[in-house]
């Protein structure tokens, strides 16, 4: 089983570093653990940091192209790269890349076939969001409807 951390940086030279740094080495259930950047065209050392902090692979635009072709490209690459699981984080630290193991444990135990994470369930979390973010989307988050388990689905990952 093969997983790649994908991981579309603009201009996060300061965090990125660290981000892949702690990306775990081990997972249980998981034989190869591999890092790919994609560098949005950033005008900072963003794809030289990702380099020295041992990024497995780094694609780059020449220009900045935006998240959703950052993503697109990542999916097409890990796919490319033989993934079996992908998980996409971001580059600026919001999320805890130790919590990869937890976030893929559902589909290495046959349970689901697509996890996705929120970052309002920890509640200690909220230190490392940019602030307009962080109220903005708790705000959002706090007057949406109640979570209904029973509007959720599983179903099989369609590539």
């Amino acid at each position: 089983m093969k997983l790649v951390v994908m991981i579309p940086a603009y201009n996060e030279e300061k965090t990125v570093g660290s981000v892949i740094r702690e990306i775990p080495d081990k997972i249980p259930g998981v034989e190869f653990v591999e890092s790919l950047v994609i560098d949005d065209g950033s005008t900072d050392k963003t794809a030289k940091v990702a380099e020295q902090a041992g990024a497995h692979k780094i694609l780059f635009h020449e220009t900045n192209l935006g998240l959703g072709v950052s993503f697109r490209d990542g999916i097409n690459y890990a796919l490319d790269m033989g993934a079996d699981i992908i998980v996409n984080i971001d580059a600026d630290g919001q999320f805890n890349p130790k919590d990869i193991s937890r976030l893929i444990e559902p589909i290495l135990k046959g349970e689901a076939d697509f996890v996705t994470a929120s970052r309002f369930l920890d509640k200690d979390a909220g230190f490392r969001m940019p602030w307009i973010k962080k109220n903005r989307q708790q705000d959002i988050y706090q007057n949406s409807e109640p979570f209904d388990e029973s509007r959720t689905y599983r179903y099989p990952m369609w590539i």
